[in-house]
């Protein structure tokens, strides 16, 4: 992969860095002395001159996310860039954009964006409610063709517009009205009509078959020419078709050359001699076609990144490593590809896929968890809904556990495929080096394979053959923590008095779907989204009705009726009133940052920070007021080191600096720091203090010893907005004075803001 610009090692305070996968390069474009690649709904460039590679995102430049298309508009000197929700971009080459949400923003019901063609001063969208007209030159929108539904594909030919839709090929000359349904021609009535390109003298079309025609407008004639295609362009000369590892060239419908690659094609740009080919995994290409012979002058321009934006499951390492397992359950029949992937010191790491299915004689698909041996580095386990547990030996596939050569049972032992149905989840080593997993569906949910090798099955009636279990949590008691998740719904909490041989001491409940809270208010809970222990013991669920805690955890086996209380917030309006916490929000997942605080997602209400009591909330971060590039919430995680909070959605990866670090044992000079420093004219107004102690007692003050302002550390961090009040500042020499909780020692360090 290619160094890059625009992503960097460490997000600093109070930032944002997206971490999109760059590696299904579909489209490219040439721009300003660069070529522009579509791939995964996100953007990068490379310059040919240089070999530099940059990426976009809606942190850095762009105004949006997940892109559907992207063209070139010589007459605005632009890159046109059409998002998937109707948004537009004009990217220019010194990197300003302007927007353009008319359509975002309109009425229109499904503003679903299939595809960008530009002509001239126009540029005709291909849209889920009809084609939508933009004038370029203006920056604005003109019109909706919507007499057809669902369009998949525009061109321009000669005067004609013409279109495949949902109702079939329609064409409209452009000097009429075609705002008036009435003055569009059906061409063609076949249903199955998709992507277009067009040659001097006729339309190529490709079907929902992956068939290639060839259709006369005027005669209303179509033609089968090819079958089995992946997709199609064009440039002012040739039209490409693509197949499995080869490439048709196109002249005219009869007459072509055949070109047979090492690597599959989806796009091809013609640039002077050069040929620059999008190749799904294989990134951008630069090629040489010389005696129908295609030979690669530079392969696999790809940004560092993830290998794809699937972030079901995340966990960090105590060394900073975020693993991160592709997820799917395939309850609702989708299933992701094979993925394992590392970041560390900002680099991406990504377990090759190649040769798996072929030793195992499976798809590699679905990995639901992933854990490096706390004894073995680069020693990893993948857990699979299927196909059991995959095993890593520095990024090396090296073995596959399932129940012919485990104990792991599968669901169907006399079924015809019994190796499909061995569902693994939630792999997690304990403090003495055993390896936990959930075994669902079977009688025997949880199993150990212990630091000896050996492995044990815990076999508990409550939840024996139940249908989804997800995660553990081993709390600081001991305790260990799981939830069922589907059909039979709730919490099972298990004492095994770390003695995983010996069940004669193990104690066990397992709650059932009924939470009733401290006011005998009982919510029947239809999922379970976690269970986490905050740095105060607590106990913290979340459910698809909102956040529930249990303040002692240590008497929960013991209870015969079990009280899930819910924090009460003030409404502060002079009723006395309070509301629940997050009352029926689908709560997703949560982090405990070093100050106590509660990093908590939703499934379609972004992420709130809410402080240590659960009473305020510090942030509410969502797509509309942040560079959040989705509201669903699949997985959070910090690093403690660096502040950072990852934050998994369902569109990718998302990095926000936050201010909680890990703290210092000891408050001492040597370990704090202050930065920047100084604080100059063009930096953001913030510094960030590091290296104290858990809750100590910040003072900033100014050069005659005035406290400007005062709070508390979260964990060993503290930030401060360069700000009096609502004033800021003036230039000069500041002093940051940390004392710690409990009075004993104290530091001074000091700082500049020039303005």
């Amino acid at each position: 992969m290619f160094a890059t610009t625009g992503i960097h090692a460490q997000t600093a305070t109070g930032e944002w860095r997206a971490y999109p996968a760059y590696h299904n390069a579909v489209k490219s474009v040439r721009a300003f002395s660069r070529i522009y690649v579509l791939s995964d709904g996100s953007l990068y460039s490379y310059d040919p001159d240089d070999s530099s590679v940059r990426t976009y995102d809606k942190v850095n430049t762009l105004s949006d996310s997940k892109i559907a298309d992207i063209g070139y508009s010589s007459r605005e000197k632009a890159v046109i860039i059409c998002y998937r929700n109707g948004n537009i971009d004009f990217l220019y080459e010194n990197d300003d954009v302007y927007n353009i949400t008319d359509f975002l923003n309109s009425k229109v019901a499904d503003k679903g964006v299939n595809e960008l063609t530009l002509n001239g001063e126009k540029a005709y969208i291909s849209t889920n409610s009809g084609i939508l007209v933009c004038d370029i030159h203006r920056k604005e929108i003109s019109g909706l063709y919507d007499f057809c539904g669902m369009v998949f594909s525009t061109i321009v030919i000669g005067n004609n517009i013409v279109c495949t839709s949902q109702k079939g090929m329609f064409k409209g000359n452009i000097g009429d009205n075609l705002l008036d349904p009435g003055k569009w021609q059906i061409v063609r009535s076949e249903l199955g009509f998709r992507k277009m390109e067009q040659s001097s003298t006729c339309i190529f079309v490709m079907d929902n078959s992956n068939n290639l025609f060839v259709v006369d407008t005027d005669k209303k004639s179509v033609k089968v020419i090819d079958s089995k295609v992946n997709a199609i362009c064009s440039d002012k000369n040739n039209i490409y078709s693509f197949k499995d590892k080869s490439i048709r060239i196109y002249e005219s419908p009869d007459e072509y050359n055949d070109i047979n690659t090492e690597f599959s094609v989806s796009h091809i740009l013609a640039d002077g001699n050069s040929l620059w080919a999008c190749c799904g995994e294989n990134g951008l290409q630069k090629c040489i076609l010389k005696n129908n012979v295609l030979t690669v002058s530079v392969s696999n321009i790809i940004p560092d990144s993830p290998v794809h934006n699937y972030f079901d499951y995340m966990s960090m390492s105590g060394d900073g490593k975020l693993l991160v397992a592709g997820g799917s359950h395939n309850y609702t029949g989708v299933n992701y590809e094979g993925t394992v992937m590392s970041f560390k010191d900002g680099k991406w790491y990504n377990f090759p896929n190649a040769g798996i299915e072929e030793k195992t004689g499976l798809k590699y698909i679905n990995i639901t968890s992933v854990v490096e041996d706390p004894e073995i580095a680069g020693h990893y386990y993948a857990s699979s809904f299927g196909h059991g547990i995959y095993e890593f030996k520095d990024g090396e596939f090296i073995n596959r556990l399932s129940y012919d050569n485990s104990p792991l049972s599968t669901i169907l032992p006399d079924g015809f495929y019994p190796q499909e149905y061995v569902r693994i989840n939630g792999l997690q080593y304990d403090r003495n080096g055993n390896l936990w997993m959930l075994n669902n569906e079977v009688d025997t949910i949880i199993r150990v394979k212990k630091s000896d090798g050996t492995w044990k099955g815990l076999c508990y009636k409550p939840i024996s053959g139940l249908s989804f279990f997800k995660q553990f949590t081993f709390d600081s008691r001991g305790l260990v923590w799981t939830a069922s998740k589907w059909l039979q719904i709730g919490i099972f909490c298990l004492d095994y008095g770390e003695t995983i041989d010996d069940e004669s001491d193990d104690r066990y409940v397992f709650t059932g779907s009924v939470f009733t809270n401290q006011d005998g208010i009982a919510d029947n809970i239809l999922d379970i989204n976690f269970i986490e222990e905050d740095l105060d013991g607590v106990m913290w669920i979340g459910t698809d009705k909102g956040i529930f805690i249990i303040e002692e955890p240590e008497s929960f086996l013991s209870e015969k009726t079990h009280v899930f209380k819910r924090i009460k917030v003030p409404r502060n309006d002079g009723t006395n009133q309070a509301d629940y916490l997050l009352s029926s929000v689908n709560t997703t997942a949560i982090c405990i940052d070093d100050g106590n605080r509660k990093w908590i997602g939703t499934s379609n209400n972004g992420i709130y920070l809410i402080d240590k009591t659960g009473i305020n909330t510090i942030e509410h971060f969502t797509t509309e007021n942040s560079p959040l590039i989705s509201n669903h919430i699949l997985n959070i995680k910090i690093n403690r080191d660096s502040g950072e909070v990852f934050i998994g959605t369902d569109e990718g990866l998302i990095v926000f600096g936050g201010d909680a670090f890990r703290s210092k044992e000891k408050l001492e000079k040597s370990n704090v720091t202050v930065y920047p420093n100084p604080v100059l004219p063009e930096y953001e107004d913030k510094i960030t203090v590091r290296g104290l102690k858990s809750n100590s007692i910040v003072k900033i003050l100014d050069s005659e010893g005035h406290v400007i302002h005062e709070g508390n550390s979260n964990g060993g961090g503290f930030s401060w907005n360069c700000r009096s009040g609502n004033r800021r500042v003036p230039s000069g020499v500041y002093f940051v004075m940390a004392i710690d909780e409990n009075g004993n020692s104290s530091v001074v360090s000091r700082f500049t803001i020039l303005r």
